[in-house]
């Protein structure tokens, strides 16, 4: 099930052409919001060049407003700080985070020795999708045929994001209630 908490209306969603980001669009304009459109980035790749064609689709079929960026960077690093620029011109921008990638952060930033919680906001960024689970996005897409493309720097050991990602069935097997407790930390962070 995909939950939703502090939903700003008249805002932008960021699509990346992933299941998340896609099964949000698709949430959103299945009459649960009112958004003002859909922002894709491009990144320079293979990959980012075959999902704007998707998310052009998308958008086409369904009516739903769209704007493009292109990016031309060579890390992880600097495509965040660009991304960031990007959704700093609009006045709401709203993306698919959710509780597995609080998990992967709070580990990636406790091994830094500053474990933190993705916020619930971040100056003009609403990630209101932090209390589902992966899989409810998944489940959404499969249930409303919704089309998605699995990007390859997910997964392997391209970054320190997709080696976290592969170690967590392992963390998962030493601790099972990992989400419940940061979910339990963000309701806290919600209710203050």
């Amino acid at each position: 099930m995909i939950r939703v908490h502090n939903l700003p209306l008249n805002a932008w969603v960021a699509v990346s052409g992933g299941v998340d980001s896609m099964a949000v669009l698709d949430f959103l304009t299945n009459g649960k919001s009112r958004i003002d459109g859909a922002i894709y980035i491009n990144h320079g790749t293979e990959f980012s060049n075959e999902a704007e064609k998707l998310v052009e689709e998308f958008c086409a079929k369904k009516s739903i407003k769209l704007d493009k960026h292109k990016i031309a960077q060579d890390s992880e690093a600097k495509w965040r700080f660009q991304r960031r620029w990007i959704y700093g011109k609009y006045s709401s921008v709203i993306t698919a985070h959710h509780l597995d990638d609080v998990a992967e952060w709070w580990i990636m930033t406790s091994l830094r020795g500053q474990p933190r919680l993705i916020p619930w906001v971040s100056g003009n960024v609403h990630h209101p999708f932090l209390a589902s689970r992966k899989e409810a996005f998944r489940e959404w897409a499969k249930q409303k045929g919704v089309p998605f493309l699995d990007d390859p720097t997910n997964s392997g050991s391209s970054n320190d994001r997709a080696k976290i990602r592969a170690i967590m069935p392992s963390l998962l097997d030493v601790y099972p209630g990992i989400h419940q407790t940061l979910f339990g930390k963000l309701h806290a962070v919600l209710s203050e």
